[in-house]
């Protein structure tokens, strides 16, 4: 009996210790979680100026392809991936499409992960997703990223992570710094 209280003060203390470990490290420093399993990235992006978009906007009389435009500008959709639909029409909106290098991908992980992070790095401007990666598995769509590295906003489907400190700790820069 004694035997057996001591070996489970021993596992407790062990596990104790292991959480409190956890709990001391930097934000920056916790477990990263994946928000993607793939083995293809798309990358789209397309140089536009805030003051076209904000010509179409003020524009009563928009066509229904100025709003799709509009949407993957400067919307947050789509929301879900049975509505990704509207990005087949990338290219004829003007985005130009490159393949992300596998040998980024390991980067890639790094900076779209699941992490807590107290700092908030989000700026006040127009936002413009001139930026859309699209995660693929198997040529299935199982993710997308549309990116304003100006604003430092997003939005982010496919993933059931947490997805609020995305873009915290440097983020957006590293992840300029692999696309361009």
């Amino acid at each position: 009996m004694k035997q057996l209280l001591i070996l489970l003060t021993f596992i407790l203390t062990i596990s104790s210790c292991s959480y409190y470990d956890e709990k001391q490290k930097q934000p920056g420093e916790r477990e990263c979680r994946p928000f993607f399993f793939y083995d293809k990235i798309e990358h789209y992006r397309i140089t536009v100026s805030e003051g076209k978009i904000w010509d179409l906007e003020s524009n009563e009389n928009r066509t229904p392809e100025e709003d799709k435009y509009l949407e993957m500008l400067s919307r947050y959709f789509p929301d879900e991936l049975e509505d990704t639909m509207i990005l087949k029409d990338l290219e004829k909106f003007g985005y130009k499409k490159a393949l992300v290098s596998r040998e980024k991908f390991d980067k890639i992980d790094e900076i779209f992960c699941s992490r807590y992070n107290r700092d908030d790095d989000k700026y006040s401007c127009l936002t413009v997703f001139r930026d859309i990666l699209i995660f693929k598995k198997e040529n299935e769509i199982i993710g997308v990223a549309k990116v304003c590295f100006n604003c430092g906003q997003n939005h982010i489907i496919g993933t059931n992570n947490e997805t609020l400190y995305f873009g915290n700790n440097g983020d957006y820069d590293r992840l300029y710094e692999l696309l361009y």
